[in-house]
């Protein structure tokens, strides 16, 4: 019912965008946020609540490039926009709530270890600086600060605003510490919650025996890969956890309305998923548990009659809906061509053996590019199942130690593996 309900007020909203004519309108954000990395890249974030009436906005963004714009409605549904000099108009079709993501080197000022950022905003504008920056000025006085695990959040009121920070103080003993005290603490954490990780123990042994030998910046590196995979790893629990509970509830729910053999392949289904979800296989479990969920959903009545054809005609509905939307979007995704530049061969294995450090998920995706010849970061996101914010970390870090080359087409950062120097 209340799909019906938003469709007739999307079509009330072109219809009267239509009759009366109603145009673009500009809008500020209601609120704006903006994530500072190491490299001077900035994440920013806009909101704005949008009159539902109109059919267009305009917003104009700080910063004069943009790279991997987003923008999604309040229920993460992408909207259609176009960029002009600075200014981002959306189609709203009668949103209620608008978030515009990109991501900018254009907003600091790089000069020796001594970095600013800054930009004009029309609210209130909330800084993240990267982890172990220190504050050197602000202008003018900030509404708030708080620091969290090394890391300053800086709230700087309406007008024109500007940081100070110093950088480089990774590899120091004391910041090299506290990367390492929280790794600890996520790690414990995990446990305590009865969370299989593996691979993050054996990380951050590596972690202390780094700091041991006063590799300080050896060890904060498996210091952060500790604390990410724990993220990760909590996440792809608490998905897979959630899965299994609702499956276990539906077959409850239905053990009296469908047949027995049914309620017998989902209950070993569901025990297959619980045992995957023991052994740390969170995905896999996630999987198998949403499986035997759809299994008994979509399972007959024993004593079905007109009502069977009235599902079966609703099951058809929503698969021709969601249909309709995933072919939408890939129609989208299929206008951005890839360049036709031909990616340089790479001896993967040699790169692997001359840096024996590199991260598990870094060398699988540089197999994936060499599979490739070159992907979107899209891709990478989709394809390794990963937040936006891990793949921009991924791609940073692969870029900085001369792995791949990135470029942008068609507004996306396209990704191929870089030619190797030889050693002379």
């Amino acid at each position: 019912m209340g799909k019906k309900v938003k469709v007739l007020h999307l079509i009330l909203v072109l219809s009267l965008a239509t009759i009366v004519g109603v145009s673009a309108q500009d809008y500020s954000p209601d609120s704006l946020s903006m994530k500072v990395y190491s490299d001077g890249g900035v994440d920013v974030e806009y909101v704005i609540e949008p009159d539902t009436t109109l059919a267009q906005v305009n917003v104009s963004l700080i910063g004069e490039e943009y790279q991997d714009i987003i923008v999604l409605d309040q229920d993460g549904i992408i909207l259609d926009w176009s960029l002009n000099q600075g200014e981002i108009m959306i189609d709203t079709l009668g949103s209620t709530t608008i978030t515009i993501t990109y991501t900018t080197y254009s907003l600091t000022d790089k000069t020796g270890t001594q970095w600013s950022v800054g930009a004009e905003s029309e609210t209130n504008l909330v800084y993240t600086l990267p982890k172990g920056a220190v504050l050197t000025g602000l202008i003018p006085s900030p509404v708030g600060i708080s620091v969290v695990d090394n890391q300053a959040t800086i709230t700087m009121p309406v007008g024109v605003s500007s940081i100070s920070y110093l950088i480089g103080t990774t590899g120091t003993q004391e910041n090299a510490l506290v990367l390492l005290n929280k790794a600890k603490a996520d790690v414990s954490d995990a446990l305590a919650d009865g969370l299989v990780i593996d691979e993050a123990e054996t990380l951050l042994i590596e972690a202390i025996q780094a700091y041991q030998n006063q590799q300080y910046t050896l060890s904060e590196q498996y210091s952060e890969q500790v604390s990410e995979l724990i993220e990760e790893t909590e996440a792809q629990a608490a998905d897979a956890l959630t899965q299994i509970n609702a499956a276990e509830s539906i077959i409850a729910s239905r053990r009296d309305q469908i047949d027995i053999a049914t309620i017998k392949e989902a209950e070993t289904a569901l025990e297959q998923a619980q045992t995957k979800y023991d052994q740390g296989l969170y995905s896999e479990a996630f999987v198998e548990a949403e499986n035997t969920y759809n299994l008994v959903l979509n399972a007959p009545d024993e004593e079905q009659n007109g009502n069977q054809t009235l599902l079966y005609v609703a099951v058809i509905i929503v698969v021709l809906v969601v249909a309709g939307y995933l072919y939408i979007n890939q129609q989208k995704r299929g206008m951005i061509q890839k360049p036709d530049t031909k990616q340089p061969k790479v001896d993967l294995d040699a790169v692997f053996d001359e840096n024996p450090n590199l991260r598990t998920d870094d060398k699988a995706v540089l197999r994936y590019l060499e599979e490739t010849g070159g992907v979107f970061i899209t891709e990478i996101r989709d394809h390794f199942d990963i937040p936006k914010s891990s793949a921009w970390r991924m791609v940073r870090r692969l870029e900085e130690n001369g792995f791949i080359s990135t470029s942008m087409v068609g507004g996306e950062t396209y990704l191929q593996l870089k030619a190797q120097e030889e050693e002379q």
